[in-house]
């Protein structure tokens, strides 16, 4: 049975526990999401922009060619996501934990990924002007020295080769 967006709410209303349900291509702009379960959670082509997931857990969750603009997503758990061609663009991912994420496509311009963790993460193809890596763990990350010079800082952050960013590239 597909859920509307007034289910989604009643449901957030009453346990937050929306595992492994199908909402693609819902609209759920704006909408407080926080400190939600949406492990296995189906979200390809949802509208998200400027809701609040911080620190929902979204352990292998779909989010393909989701709209997260805005989104503030502080502390949530996001290993194992699937965010291939998601747009992510000024979202909040400070302290997020992302190992294991899917980005092929995702754009991040703007994104504050401040002591976030992105280790193993492979960035190829992913637009990371402007962001904010400051004390991000890339540790073993996929990135191309571009994308770190389009970066808005690295400042103490753990780069791909495990040692602290020493201020040049």
């Amino acid at each position: 049975m597909a859920l509307s967006r007034g289910d989604v709410v009643r449901i957030l209303n009453i346990d937050k526990n929306l595992a492994g349900r199908d909402l693609t291509g819902l609209d759920l702009a704006g909408l407080n999401f926080r400190q939600a379960n949406l492990t296995q959670v189906i979200l390809r082509r949802a509208n998200l922009r400027a809701a609040d997931l911080s620190m929902a857990d979204l352990t292998g969750a779909t989010l393909t060619g989701a709209d997260l603009g805005g989104a503030e997503l502080w502390g949530a758990f996001l290993n194992r996501v699937d965010l291939r061609g998601a747009n992510l663009a000024q979202a909040n991912l400070q302290m997020a934990d992302l190992r294991r994420a899917q980005c092929l496509g995702a754009d991040l311009t703007g994104a504050n990924l401040r002591s976030a963790d992105l280790s193993g993460v492979d960035l190829s193809y992913v637009v990371l002007v402007g962001v904010d890596l400051s004390g991000a763990d890339l540790r073993g990350t996929i990135i191309t020295p571009e994308q770190l010079k389009q970066a808005r800082s690295l400042r103490n952050a753990l780069m791909p080769s495990g040692s602290r960013f020493s201020g040049r590239l």
